[in-house]
């Protein structure tokens, strides 16, 4: 699996965030706001874009995660076996901003941040802590065996 310039750019949109919210990162470095905009710009361009690219893929080659053995084991299961409700249930299928969550797998993929993000679902309402305590009785009842291993 290799960089492209997408997962590169969003490395770069990622660091350039942190360094405008970060105040005291701007004045270690003595940078004013159009300074930083400035040099986000040219490390955006396509000739230090295809530089990176090379350099990342020489040095630093992105490696395959292999699912671990409850995904797999996940992957098959619908999300109605969770018990959640309807209303939740709905918010995970109809969003598109992580890709569809259709079985279990895909939910215990997503951090709880990420399911905060989700339309429907914030961080601490009732929604959250249901979807959180059903994620864990399924990883509960999985290691205790009382849920099946995928057959390989």
């Amino acid at each position: 699996m290799k960089y492209d310039k997408v997962d590169l750019l969003q490395l770069i949109d990622l660091s350039f965030k942190g360094l405008e919210r970060d105040i005291n990162l701007q004045a270690y470095y003595r940078l004013s706001p159009y300074e930083i905009l400035r040099i986000r710009d040219v490390m955006r361009s396509l000739d230090v874009l295809q530089g990176l690219e090379i350099i990342f893929n020489c040095i630093y080659p992105q490696t395959e995660k292999s699912e671990s053995v409850i995904l797999q084991a996940a992957r098959h299961d619908p999300l109605e076996i969770l018990g959640l409700s309807p209303r939740v249930e709905a918010a995970l299928r109809r969003t598109n901003k992580y890709g569809e969550i259709a079985t279990v797998a895909d939910l215990l993929r997503l951090t709880d941040y990420e399911i905060s993000k989700i339309r429907g679902i914030g961080q601490g309402s009732k929604a959250m802590a249901d979807l959180q305590e059903k994620r864990q009785k399924f990883l509960d009842d999985y290691k205790c065996g009382r849920l099946k291993e995928p057959i390989l």
